[in-house]
């Protein structure tokens, strides 16, 4: 049934998964449930069990999972099943399954409390090693990895799909050079129990070069499509205060071909600023402009830069949460400890060393993390110094732009001038 080629930690654990008739502990109930048990990494033993409920199963979960009235009419309680389930897990053992606080948080609603062991998560851990997926769903990460997920949506099709994943990534971190190993071992030593656990397993590094894996790709724009370049009356500065409106043709490469065109534009030339005092955090300064630069505003910024290529010469513009202050990132490296999520952050910055946050996979709760713990504001010197010397045309999106019009003091009005250019992508949005 397992792939010999399958390579597990060397570590007891159980994977599991559950499926329920909704989301809410107690209020919602497991109808099936599935484990196997992993013994210094071998397939021990597995354990799969319907599971009689009062009331029906919601059409919705009959659909997507198959599971009916006639399927569980005669099966056992769960309750029937509680000290079962818990000898086969085994007390204190390592839990792995893929957003694996769910389950546990349903198993605890049944009775079944496994929230004081130790856990892993593998739609984290994927994320930490598969920097260049674009989701962590179970479905999708089967597709693209080409895991064994049968049967789909049913509790032992979803561990066998988790256990390939887990080999996946295991595979991943035994790629890594002794210096990554022993930055992870370090990190992971103050989080979670589960993780200082798994990342504990890994054994000697011996790779002499970084895996090729440990980067974000770049945003890589192509179409087949031929379409005409857009007219250059586009770049023809308006006089001040007046708005001139061009209709958009429904083209997928407008916009990269408008970068393209913007920094090339003849007499675009960048804005220069001179100081009207020694340069210090907010100090005021006075700008004059050989010309115009051009403010490229788009509707949604993360989906403008998954789909171009951005051209030396545009500077993308992040709004101050989408950036690292580092002050603040040093002070979260220096925590004594790590809760789960604060822990696969922490090391995916030290893996990734990210400026902005797309340059880093983050991923679930580790959101919650960055905007708390790491996310500049707008008097962060990181966020502030992207003002500084722009180049002849700049990428950002429409909120974030009326921000800074809205605001006299915000330290991106000196940089917009008397001179720049604002084009605003899709005007129909405002």
């Amino acid at each position: 049934m397992y792939s010999t080629a399958m390579k597990l930690p060397p570590l007891s654990f159980a994977v599991l998964d559950t499926e329920t008739t909704g989301f809410v502990p107690r209020a919602n109930r497991i109808i099936e449930f599935a484990c196997v048990r992993v013994e210094q990494g071998k397939i021990a033993a597995q354990f799969e069990q319907l599971f009689s409920i009062p009331g029906t199963v919601p059409d919705a979960v009959r659909v997507l999972t198959r599971i009916g009235q006639e399927e569980i009419s005669g099966k056992p309680l769960l309750e029937n099943k509680r000290e079962e389930i818990l000898g086969f897990i085994g007390k204190d053992t390592l839990i792995i399954g893929q957003n694996i606080t769910f389950d546990i948080g349903m198993l605890k609603g049944e009775g079944i409390d496994l929230s004081s062991n130790p856990y892993v998560d593998t739609a984290m851990l994927a994320s930490l090693v598969f920097p260049e997926l674009e989701s962590y769903s179970l479905g999708y990460v089967s597709s693209v990895l080409g895991l064994n997920h049968e049967p789909v949506h049913r509790a032992m099709g979803d561990v066998n799909a988790t256990l390939e994943l887990l080999s996946k990534c295991w595979e991943r971190l035994n790629e890594l050079t002794p210096e990554l190993n022993e930055i992870a071992k370090s990190i992971m030593k103050k989080s979670a129990p589960g993780y200082n656990m798994l990342f504990g397993a890994l054994g000697e590094a011996k790779k002499s070069k970084p895996p090729k894996w440990l980067r974000i790709p770049r945003p890589v724009f192509s179409s087949s499509s031929r379409v005409s370049r857009p007219n250059e009356s586009i770049f023809a500065k308006p006089d001040k205060g007046e708005i001139m409106l061009i209709e958009e043709p429904v083209s997928p490469v407008l916009l990269q071909q408008m970068l393209d065109i913007a920094v090339n534009h003849a007499g675009a030339e960048p804005p220069r600023f001179t100081l009207s005092e020694p340069r210090v955090r907010g100090a005021s300064r006075r700008v004059t402009h050989g010309g115009a630069s051009h403010w490229i505003a788009v509707k949604n910024l993360e989906s403008a830069l998954r789909r171009l290529a951005v051209p030396e010469g545009v500077r993308v513009i992040y709004p101050p949460h989408e950036l690292v202050d580092i002050s603040a990132a040093r002070n979260f490296a220096n925590q004594d400890s790590f809760t789960a999520d604060e822990g696969t952050l922490a090391l995916k910055l030290a893996w990734y060393e990210p400026y902005a946050y797309r340059e880093a996979p983050v991923h679930g709760e580790e959101r919650a993390v960055w905007n708390g713990k790491l996310a500049c504001g707008e008097k962060s010197g990181e966020y502030a110094s992207q003002f500084d010397s722009l180049p002849k045309a700049v990428l950002i999106d429409h909120k974030h732009l009326l921000e800074i019009l809205s605001n006299p003091l915000h330290p991106g009005m000196a940089a917009l001038g008397g001179q720049a250019h604002i084009i605003i992508d899709d005007a129909s949005m405002l």
